[in-house]
């Protein structure tokens, strides 16, 4: 009959009798930290080596918003002006309400500038902006049914730059410009190799665990 007062048959992760029981313990604590230095540690690098850098359409805005602000913009610099607002709108889960107002606002008003009376009409901004049917340009006609509101003012919002800025820049630096097997190297480790390296740390854990039973002389018992 087993002793129940025995020390040998108790069950403790972090206080484990000697023997297979702490060895089975050791292996599971340096796996886990294996796992959590693999997430953890890389979103760490991935933080420390990126910078915030501008979208194209974030530098086109900042380009022409002072001559748009102070009312001396060209056709040419108003269209290029809304294609960067169409753009930040084409976000339109990520966008905030009260952002996505101050995006729509400034478009409207531009639209009214470019072709008064029809501001609201989509596809007169679309040829206002000299828009094809193609490409990103396609993208944006579809948004403008959507984007187009009755202008409360005539003057820009002052957070339209910084609501810009909030959603045209993105982190970037050597582990999100550098691709492998076709992916930029910091989506692929996410979606792939750490789902790759937790397959394999169980099958190198049922592995050791092997050998900690043969190790032990521990055998399994078969009802």
């Amino acid at each position: 009959m087993t002793d129940s007062n025995d020390k040998r048959y108790e069950i403790n992760f972090f206080k484990p009798a000697p023997g297979i029981a702490r060895d089975n313990s050791k292996v599971i604590t340096i796996f886990i930290a294996i796992w959590l230095l693999a997430v953890f540690g890389f979103q760490f690098l991935l933080i420390g080596t990126t910078e915030l850098t501008p979208e194209d359409s974030l530098v086109s805005f900042n380009e022409v918003w002072p001559k748009v602000e102070e009312n001396t913009a060209t056709v040419a610099e108003q269209q290029e002006f809304s294609k960067s607002l169409l753009m930040a709108l084409g976000k339109n889960i990520a966008l905030a309400e009260a952002d996505k107002n101050v995006l729509k606002e400034a478009l409207s008003i531009t639209a009214a500038k470019l072709v008064p009376g029809q501001s609201k009409n989509p596809e007169a901004v679309a040829e206002a902006l000299n828009l094809k049917r193609d490409g990103f340009d396609l993208l944006m006609i579809e948004l403008l049914p959507f984007s187009l509101v009755e202008p409360t003012s005539t003057t820009y919002s002052r957070e339209l730059p910084a609501v810009m800025e909030k959603y045209c820049s993105h982190p970037r630096g050597p582990l999100t410009d550098f691709t492998f097997l076709g992916f930029p190297f910091h989506y692929w480790y996410t979606a792939q190799f750490l789902l790759i390296l937790f397959v394999a740390l169980c099958m190198l854990y049922t592995i050791k665990i092997e050998k900690l039973y043969v190790k032990n002389n521990f055998v399994e018992e078969n009802d």
